[in-house]
């Protein structure tokens, strides 16, 4: 139980983080561009792809793969 509520921080973390990232990407393009339209309809734009995809990437990568690990490695140990 503990583990999924670590997994859970670090699913949040790993999130805040990739959109911290995009969203200064987005506006070091935003000034490049000469400042098209507003602040806000330019980041809402370019991290729609991000949120759909990030969701699936970070679901693998927190939950499942460690589950995973976790599971084969329970099998491991306790083969005969």
């Amino acid at each position: 139980m503990i583990v999924f509520m670590v997994l859970a921080v670090a699913h949040i973390v790993a999130a805040m983080l990739q959109r911290s990232r995009k969203s200064a990407e987005l506006e070091r393009r935003w000034i490049e561009e000469g400042q098209p339209g507003t602040w806000a309809a330019y980041e809402k734009e370019g991290l729609a792809p991000l949120e759909r995809s990030l969701r699936q990437r970070l679901i693998w990568g927190v939950y499942a793969f460690p589950a995973a690990l976790v599971g084969m490695l329970a099998i491991l140990t306790n083969w005969d």
